[in-house]
């Protein structure tokens, strides 16, 4: 091949990538291109933005446990009690998701014998994983968890905690 039809294949790719890029697809790694967010995005709660979806309040008031301000890192809001106690932290996590991963996620944990189970009443689809609460909503993929050295929240405290932050995304 020519140096100039090199030239030409590899602008004829740049160009295809910068415009797939500004139409606000998103490619995986190995998948495929994802339509653009509508209404709402992880990208806007994928900043300290996230640890506003619930005060630290609410997290208390449902847990029992006098909080902290919450932490936001990379893709995570952390709250963490004020005083030491045996609970250690609640979680946020956020992703962005059209529901392949989030349900390759559900029937994975079932193949792998964890405890599965449907959620009603929150987001567009929602499941505990063993004690990961995983709620989908639209494009957006939340993960809500406890770490203790103790007894762990109840499930119903966490599905609450989940409902709240999930009704006031937008």
């Amino acid at each position: 091949m020519k140096a100039s039809g090199m030239l030409k294949l590899f602008l004829g790719a740049m160009l295809t990538c910068i415009l797939l890029c500004a139409a606000g697809c998103e490619t995986i790694p190995g998948g495929t291109a994802q339509k653009p967010f509508s209404g709402f995005s992880a990208e806007t709660y994928r900043s300290e933005k996230l640890c506003t979806l619930l005060t630290k309040e609410e997290v208390g008031s449902v847990l029992k446990v006098k909080m902290a301000e919450p932490k936001f890192f990379v893709n995570e809001c952390t709250f963490k009690p004020a005083q030491p106690s045996s609970f250690i932290s609640f979680n946020i996590q956020i992703s962005t998701d059209d529901g392949s991963q989030f349900n390759y996620n559900k029937e994975s944990g079932r193949t792998q014998g964890r405890k599965i189970v449907a959620v009603k009443g929150i987001g567009d689809s929602a499941y505990f994983d063993d004690s990961f609460l995983n709620v989908l909503k639209g494009n957006v993929w939340l993960n809500f968890s406890t770490a203790s050295h103790g007894r762990q929240p109840s499930k119903a405290a966490i599905k609450a905690l989940a409902k709240m932050a999930v009704d006031r995304i937008q």
